[in-house]
Parts: C-alpha cells; structure tokens; sequence
C-alpha cells in the first residue's frame, strides 16, 4: 500500500517522499484517519508543525474514537512545542498521561515545556514520574532520536539536568 511505502521511505531517511507517498493515499481513500495521523507524524519530523496540527484536526473529525488518539494527542503537543505554544503542549500531555497508552515521549516533551515556562514545582514532579516510569531514561538515549530535534527540546531537557 501507499501508507506502506510512506514507511519505507521515512526508515530510508527521505522525509519528502514519505511525506508525497502519504499525501498520495488520499486520492485513493480520503476518509482514512489513519493516513492522515501518519502524515501528520512526518510533517511533524519535518517541523512542519502548522500542517501537523491541520491533519491530526483531519483525523479527529474522521475518527473520534480512534485506540491511536493518544497518538493524535502526542503530536499535537509536539507540535504546540515547536510553535512556542508551551501551555497548549503540556495541556495536551496530560490529556495523553491520562490515556490507556501513555507514551515516555510525552514525560519529555511536558517536561521541556514546563522548564520553558518557568514552572519550578512541575519540572521537579513531572522529572520525578519519569524517571519512576523509565529509570533508564537519559539525555543519551533521547539525543540521537530524530523525534526529538524540534527546537529548544533538548535544551530545555539539559537545564533541568536529565542524566547524561
């Protein structure tokens, strides 16, 4: 399937044309919230933050109830972080916390944007849970993932002295 090669070329490092063959699949099924979740994930490795939050609205209309929501949820808030919009990324967070699949990769964008907003008390609490949850987590294992190049991220993660 289109949604398939989209896979291949992202995992081969070609972003745009993951992005295209994505795009692609709309032609053939436009009611397919799935697709547009994918697309909005690549856009958002893109830091094309703006179109990110444009599909994952797409997606919702579609497929309210979607299992991969939190998925949806997660991208929105990475999204908002790479806008600068820092309240509306640690609202969507806690929306994703509260999920059946809560995801390490939302610990670490809300705590970044707490630092980012200078909240002393939630940094130290959400730092806390997430080395709880994952005691392995480390600066190490997040700096080589290209999820987390969105600017200020890892930054912010360093200031409030995540293990190296």
């Amino acid at each position: 399937s289109l949604l398939a090669q989209a896979w291949l070329y992202f995992h081969h490092g070609d972003l745009d044309l993951a992005i295209e063959r994505c795009q692609s699949v709309f032609a053939a099924n436009p009611n397919w919230a799935a697709a547009y979740q994918e697309l909005g994930s690549f856009l958002l490795r893109a830091q094309r933050f703006e179109e990110a939050l444009k599909y994952m609205d797409i997606a919702d209309r579609l497929n309210p109830t979607d299992p991969r929501l939190s998925g949806r949820q997660t991208i929105r808030a990475a999204s908002h972080f790479g806008l600068g919009q820092y309240e509306d990324c640690v609202s969507w967070t806690r929306k994703v916390q509260h999920s059946q699949y809560p995801r390490i990769w939302v610990h670490v964008l809300q705590l970044a944007a707490l630092q980012k907003l200078g909240d002393g008390p939630g940094v130290i609490s959400t730092k806390r849970a997430l080395l709880q949850q994952w005691p392995d987590v480390s600066m190490s294992r997040i700096r080589p993932n290209k999820t987390y190049q969105i600017s200020g991220l890892l930054e912010a993660l360093q200031q409030v002295g995540l293990p190296d």
